[in-house]
């Protein structure tokens, strides 16, 4: 196991996790709930393979919450060691236990033998499996103690061991109390007619949906989600929301901050002091007042200590009080745009466009459209693209055509503006990609 191998299966799992997720989102109204846990695996220094901090290989690391193969951390019951003695004999009838058949079979570079070496007997795998059967038919009281020892040594690696069992279901039980206990109302209920604070204004271009695992889905609707959760007492997880782009904590006795991810460099974020019907009431009025053209929005509840808020702001910004995102470009996706315009003939311009999470369902004619009506076009494509944002976000689709230079750029980036739904003014088309900004 190396860093760059887990990562390898560390993404396989999310992507199984997502899956999951997006089936139990799909069946929310049967009462099935996914419970994230991954994080719980990023405390106290970290708990996975090849963390910085561990000598590898090292197994008896009782800070590694999965196993690894041979783990000494929590030996099963009882001594392999006759079975192992008769499990030597049957690989080579010369020698009288395991200990001779690994000094037998000794790398001849004078390095310290091991379990492996005696393969120099010239036994394949598979018959050393067929040993392992015989020695357990032929002494039975040696299977607990030897050949589950051994089989269960190799086919529990990458499953969780104790302390990451106890985790989740810490984690479950949390949820279950969290959905099944009564919030707690506020005495005072917020005024009829209440108004939210709300922030400075955002950026024209403000994506208008994200990729969820259940859809696409808007600011709004994500902290609808955040506040259904929240105003129920609730502080773990986000239907849709990949649990590695969540971040949830408690405030006070019933109150909880959750942000969500939703670019590089910018998370989306509720705050509730407490749950109850104030909560569900001022969170409704800062998010249908202020979410789709400000920053933040805000309402100051008639108790004591009591306050709401939603917005966008930098990620592990100013006043946030959750545990910080790790530093990595993860975020939930979105439509980003690059543009790119090459000029090899004085009368003629090629336009190149990457483009992620956008789809016309036309194979992208609206762009060949909107822009042939600035001049004739020719040379037009509409493929797959590897194309990759600043961000370390991959593009999904490439658009390129040829404009006579007399249809003008103005024009060109106007119809491009069109196409994907972004302000005017915002495409800029030179001799290098340059991307859309959106926040």
């Amino acid at each position: 196991m190396t860093q760059e191998r887990r990562k390898d299966f560390n993404n396989m799992a999310d992507k199984l996790n997502e899956a999951v997720a997006a089936a139990v989102a799909r069946n929310a109204n049967d009462k099935v709930t996914f419970v994230p846990w991954d994080d719980a695996l990023d405390r106290d220094g970290g708990h996975r393979y090849c963390e910085e901090r561990v000598t590898e290989p090292d197994h008896n690391n009782p800070s590694v919450w999965f196993w690894q193969n041979a783990d000494h951390s929590d030996q099963l019951v009882g001594s392999a060691g006759p079975f192992f003695d008769a499990l030597a004999r049957k690989i080579d009838p010369e020698v009288t236990d395991w200990a001779g058949l690994k000094a037998k079979y000794a790398p001849a570079d004078g390095s310290p033998p091991n379990d492996g070496n005696f393969r120099g007997a010239g036994r394949t795998t598979d018959e050393i499996y067929d040993f392992m059967y015989q020695v357990a038919v032929e002494k039975a009281d040696l299977i607990d103690t030897g050949f589950w020892q051994m089989l269960a040594n190799i086919f529990r690696v990458f499953h969780p061991k104790t302390p990451l069992h106890e985790a989740i279901a810490q984690r479950i039980l949390d949820k279950v109390e969290a959905d099944t206990s009564p919030a707690v109302t506020s005495s005072i209920p917020i005024p009829p007619g209440q108004q939210a604070g709300c922030g400075a204004d955002l950026n024209p271009n403000f994506p208008k949906f994200w990729v969820l695992l259940d859809g696409y889905h808007s600011a709004s609707d994500i902290l609808f989600r955040m506040r259904e959760q929240a105003c129920q007492g609730s502080c773990q997880d986000i239907q849709g929301v990949p649990g590695s782009l969540i971040k949830a904590k408690k405030q006070g006795e019933n109150g909880c901050e959750y942000a969500v991810k939703i670019a590089a460099k910018k998370e989306l974020y509720l705050y509730a002091t407490g749950s109850g019907q104030n909560c569900y009431t001022a969170t409704e009025i800062a998010i249908n007042q202020c979410a789709a053209a400000k920053d933040a929005g805000w309402v100051n509840g008639p108790n004591f200590g009591e306050f709401y808020q939603v917005g966008v702001r930098d990620v592990n910004g100013a006043n946030n009080h959750h545990d910080p995102f790790p530093d990595t470009n993860d975020h939930l996706g979105y439509r980003q745009v690059a543009c790119k315009q090459v000029s090899p003939s004085p009368l003629w311009d090629r336009f190149e466009v990457q483009i992620c999470d956008w789809d016309d369902s036309q194979f992208g004619r609206t762009i060949r459209d909107g822009i042939g009506s600035c001049g004739l076009q020719t040379q037009w494509k509409y493929e797959d693209s590897t194309f990759k944002f600043a961000d370390g976000y991959s593009a999904q689709k490439y658009a390129s055509l040829r404009m006579p230079t007399v249809a003008g750029r103005k024009c060109i980036t106007h119809k491009i503006e069109e196409a994907l739904g972004l302000s005017q003014g915002s495409v800029t088309c030179n001799n290098d990609w340059n991307e859309v900004s959106m926040f």
